[in-house]
């Protein structure tokens, strides 16, 4: 089948789309878009800056995530590509602008996203106390 586009943003110099590609066997949602220069596609890049720029359906669940800015595999904090298999999380695979983070990296990003949630919890339960 042929993948089906629809339009979101367009300018003289950016055209933001979306791609949605139908198989047997899944459908496959992707956001993209297009730097023209003199009338002419220059380059084409995956990109959807606080949700996931590629969306992989197999039979009606969410089986990939993937997580793109600027045409560089890239997110802030998490994954930056999710596999799933009946809605659990099989993989992480954590990429920061394009490079692949080493495990002692993830780790170091885990600690500093508990830290901060247990500051938090703590700063909650104290205003909870002053009112």
């Amino acid at each position: 089948m042929q993948p089906s586009i629809q339009t979101i943003i367009k300018n003289n110099r950016i055209h933001y789309y979306k791609k949605i590609t139908y198989s047997k066997k899944y459908k496959r949602i992707e956001y993209l878009y297009d730097i023209y220069e003199n009338g002419e596609v220059k380059t084409t890049s995956c990109h959807n800056i606080k949700n996931p720029a590629v969306i992989v359906y197999s039979n009606n669940k969410i089986t990939r995530l993937e997580y793109w800015v600027k045409g560089e595999r890239h997110r802030e904090n998490a994954a930056s590509i999710i596999t799933l298999s009946n809605n659990k999380v099989t993989t992480q695979i954590w990429y920061h602008h394009n490079e692949k983070l080493s495990d002692e990296e993830v780790e170091s990003i885990k600690k500093c996203i508990d830290r901060r949630r247990k500051i938090i919890r703590i700063l909650i339960k104290k205003r909870m106390k002053n009112n």
